[in-house]
């Protein structure tokens, strides 16, 4: 056993015996760093992809945005301008009760002088 490590260096047979059992069950090492390499590409491909996917969704986000507010300011400008209606809305909705009330007070006037001229024709009816 003592001798084994001298016997590996120095016989050449033993060595390729060593080099083609190894073979069959590990990569040579250019091929173990090609696809070492491979891989490293392959993930540095993907987080450009996926900058890429970030940066386009952050400008679409940003554009949504943009639409957000942009909706905002005009359902603002609604509300501003439902409130003025409203507003409207009662100033004619008072007037238009200020103007029935004059109606009915005329309308009762009216009946008040219909029903004296109706007295004073029958007071002359019961002279005759």
């Amino acid at each position: 056993m003592k001798e084994l490590p001298s016997i590996l260096e120095q016989d050449k047979e033993v060595q390729d015996l060593i080099l083609r059992l190894s073979k069959e069950r590990f990569a040579e090492k250019e091929k173990t760093e090609d696809r070492f390499d491979k891989i490293l590409r392959e993930i540095a491909a993907d987080r450009e992809a996926q900058i890429k996917k970030w940066e386009e969704q952050d400008k679409k986000w940003a554009e949504q945005a943009r639409l957000w507010n942009e909706n905002n300011k005009r359902l603002a400008e609604n509300v501003k301008r439902w409130d003025e209606n409203d507003k409207r809305w009662a100033e004619d909705e008072r007037k238009w009760q200020e103007n029935q009330q004059i109606i009915r007070d005329i309308l009762e006037s009216i009946k008040v002088l219909n029903r004296k001229h109706e007295q004073s024709i029958g007071a002359l009816g019961a002279r005759w």
